[in-house]
């Protein structure tokens, strides 16, 4: 397996995946997702796993006991994520295996981690949800953009667009493993935009808008105008009302 594999299948287990115990007390690794062929290439690349379809339709990756150990030692190698650094050290510490530290993000792991938790939009925009913000900060770092908090899901969403999305999205679809996932996000930076597939709904509202607050508008500009109108008339009336002040400051402005 090369070292980009290797931070593919870190990655992808810290963003859709688990480490830990089974109800006997053995070693547990599990990878999920909803589409089966990213689960594929993972087997693809490993030994002894066995996937399975759950009864809500959720695709699972699963290995267990020793089989666990050449997983846990890649993830040791290349692990990003305090959360599972800190998971990952307490199951290695169970299994006597050495202890390990946080590992830097790689284009590699950041398409993992997109192919598990990732998705574009036709903004066109792709985007990372995570309920733990550390590797979003991470992601901002490598590659730009922001973070919003969904308060109603208690979820991170991290999205990026314009020009920086273009040229990471030709990037993911080159190296992502997830065919339907990467599918859809050609589709939203190939084809029609948003704004374009929704361009006579958006001048539609723009033009209600316009309508339902027209006389709200034009009440403004006229409160406005008189306030301006009032404001000159003062300034006329001082000056009137002081001819000297007015001589000594046209003198201060010459000097």
């Amino acid at each position: 397996m090369t070292n980009e594999e290797e931070e593919y299948i870190t990655l992808f287990c810290e963003g859709d995946g688990s480490i830990g115990l089974n109800n006997r007390g053995y070693l547990r690794v599990d990878f999920y997702q909803k589409e089966r062929d990213v689960l594929d290439y993972i087997d693809s690349l490993t030994k002894n796993g066995h996937i399975y379809q759950s009864k809500k339709g959720l695709w699972q990756l699963e290995f267990n006991g020793s089989y666990c150990i050449p997983l846990l030692e890649i993830f040791l190698r290349h692990v990003v994520g305090k959360k599972f650094l800190d998971r990952l050290n307490g199951i290695s510490g169970y299994a006597s295996m050495p202890l390990t530290v946080q590992h830097p993000l790689t284009l590699e792991g950041f398409i993992a981690f997109w192919d598990a938790e990732g998705s574009s939009s036709n903004v066109p925009r792709i985007e990372v949800t995570q309920k733990d913000r550390e590797i979003l900060d991470l992601i901002v770092e490598m590659f730009d953009g922001d973070i919003s908090l969904d308060k109603q899901g208690g979820v991170y969403h991290w999205y990026l667009c314009g020009e920086q999305a273009h040229e990471l999205y030709r990037d993911i679809l080159k190296k992502s493993h997830c065919p339907g996932r990467a599918e859809r996000l050609r589709q939203n930076f190939e084809g029609p935009t948003y704004y374009e597939l929704n361009r006579e709904k958006c001048l539609a509202r723009i033009k209600q808008c316009d309508a339902e607050h027209k006389e709200e508008r034009k009440a403004y500009r006229r409160k406005r105008y008189e306030r301006l109108r009032e404001e000159q008339r003062q300034v006329q009336e001082w000056i009137k009302a002081h001819p000297e002040e007015v001589v000594r400051l046209k003198g201060v402005d010459d000097v």
